[in-house]
């Protein structure tokens, strides 16, 4: 029987992402698993750090909306970092649920015409009423629950479990390596 192909959702590509170590990062899934498909789910605006992720002070989860503001990045070239799909993950990392309708629209929208794609993918999984209501008025796919996702970072890996989401800034290529190469070899 054929393992089930493999979803792998990648959140916080953004212009301060290393586009050498993430092409390691899709190079070891791809080489692993080859069927799977790489969900690239990029934020526009970011604050220049060295750690990868969209802003320097980790985390960031409880800042208030206006935090997310404060950006001096903007992802132009995206193509080359993505592989198989891009998703929108907005045009700021900010929680969308936090932000009023126009708001969460000219992001949703915006971000979305920009990276050429209906698929949304909302920062902290946080969406309310009028997320859902801005993407079906628009066609565009919210992803963070549509599926069971389970984390990279704090779930041991099982290959039999088809959707998993990571942020790439948080591992080494070799961390992913052996992330998904030791407890695959458990399952077999």
């Amino acid at each position: 029987m054929e393992s089930p192909k493999l979803i792998f959702r990648n959140d916080d590509v953004s212009p301060c992402t290393n586009p050498y170590t993430l092409s390691a990062h899709y190079n070891i899934i791809k080489g692993l698993f080859k069927d799977s498909q790489i969900l690239s789910c990029v934020t526009l605006f970011a604050k220049h750090n060295v750690l990868g992720a969209v802003y320097g002070d980790v985390p960031f989860k409880n800042q208030t909306v206006p935090w997310f503001y404060d950006v001096d990045r903007f992802m132009l070239e995206y193509e080359y970092m993505t592989k198989d799909c891009v998703v929108s993950h907005g045009l700021f990392h900010v929680n969308h649920s936090k932000l009023n309708r126009d708001a969460q629209e000219m992001s949703i929208l915006g971000s979305c015409k920009f990276l050429k794609t209906n698929l949304f993918c909302a920062p902290f999984n946080a969406v309310n009423s009028d997320t859902v209501d801005v993407c079906q008025k628009n066609n565009i796919k919210i992803i963070n629950n549509m599926y069971e996702w389970r984390s990279l970072e704090r779930d041991p890996f099982d290959p039999l479990h088809k959707y998993w989401y990571y942020h790439s800034w948080r591992m080494t290529p070799d961390d992913l390596r052996k992330r998904l190469t030791f407890n695959a070899k458990l399952n077999n």
